[in-house]
C-alpha cells in the first residue's frame, strides 16, 4: 500500500508541475503583445499606447523571438531522488518569448539572412516606439539601406526638434550630423536613446564613432 501511495504521490507531482509549467508559459505571452494587437494599439491611439516610462522595470523589455528557455519551479521542498528524476522532465519551456532588454551600454545583435534579421530589428523597433513614448525614449538610425527604414521616419522618436530633422542616417554626412546630435551624459539628457545600426562595418569614419558611442556611452544600440 505504501508502495502505491508513493507512486501516486510521484503522479501527482508531475500533474502539479505540468499545470505549473503550463501557467507559467500562458503568463509568459500575456506579458507581450503579438504583432496584430501591437499595430492595433497604435492605430486605436489605445490608452496603453506609451505606458512605459524610463522609471518602470519591464523599460526596454522586448521581446527578439520565441525559444526554449530555462524553468525553476518554485518547490517547497527538496524532492526525492524519484521526484527529481520527474523534475528534470519539466526545467524547460517551449515556444515561449526570448526577451531582450538593453541597459545603458547594452547592445543586442541580431545576425542571420537580412529578410528575417530585418524584419526581427523592424518588430523590435516598432515594440519600442509603442511601448515608450517620445518623452522617454529616443531612437537614432544608421543604415546603408535608406528605403528599408523609410517608414520610420514617421516615428515622433526620430524627430529632433520642431524644424523637422530626424534622426535617421544613410551617408557619412548623415552619419556625422546624428551622432553630433545624440546625447553626452545622462544628467543632460534624461531620455534613454535606442540607436539601430543597420551597417556591415564599424571600421572607418563617421562609422567608427558609431562603434565608440555604443561603447563609452550611456545608449543603448
Amino acid at each position: 500500500e505504501s508502495g502505491e501511495a508513493f507512486a501516486d504521490a510521484l503522479g501527482k507531482f508531475a500533474a502539479d508541475l505540468e499545470k505549473a509549467r503550463r501557467l507559467e508559459f500562458e503568463h509568459r505571452w500575456d506579458q507581450v503583445l503579438r504583432p496584430e494587437h501591437l499595430l492595433d494599439r497604435a492605430l486605436r491611439v489605445d490608452s496603453r499606447l506609451w505606458e512605459r516610462r524610463r522609471r518602470h522595470d519591464d523599460f526596454l523589455a522586448l521581446p527578439l523571438g520565441t525559444g526554449c528557455l530555462p524553468w525553476e519551479p518554485a518547490l517547497a521542498d527538496r524532492p526525492c531522488p524519484e521526484g527529481a528524476q520527474i523534475l528534470a522532465q519539466y526545467r524547460k519551456l517551449h515556444g515561449v518569448p526570448v526577451m531582450v532588454q538593453p541597459g545603458p551600454g547594452g547592445v543586442v545583435g541580431v545576425a542571420g539572412d537580412r529578410a528575417p534579421t530585418l524584419g526581427a530589428v523592424r518588430h523590435l523597433v516598432m515594440q519600442a516606439a509603442i511601448h515608450h513614448g517620445p518623452a522617454d525614449l529616443a531612437i537614432s538610425i544608421f543604415t546603408e539601406s535608406a528605403g528599408d527604414w523609410d517608414w520610420a521616419k514617421w516615428l515622433p522618436h526620430v524627430l529632433v526638434d520642431g524644424s523637422g530633422r530626424r534622426r535617421i542616417a544613410s551617408c557619412p554626412d548623415e552619419i556625422e550630423s546624428v551622432l553630433a546630435q545624440l546625447p553626452q551624459g545622462e544628467q543632460q539628457h534624461p531620455l534613454g536613446h535606442l540607436l539601430i545600426v543597420d551597417l556591415p562595418d564599424l571600421a572607418g569614419g563617421p562609422r567608427a564613432q558609431i562603434r565608440d558611442t555604443l561603447r563609452d556611452g550611456e545608449l543603448r544600440g
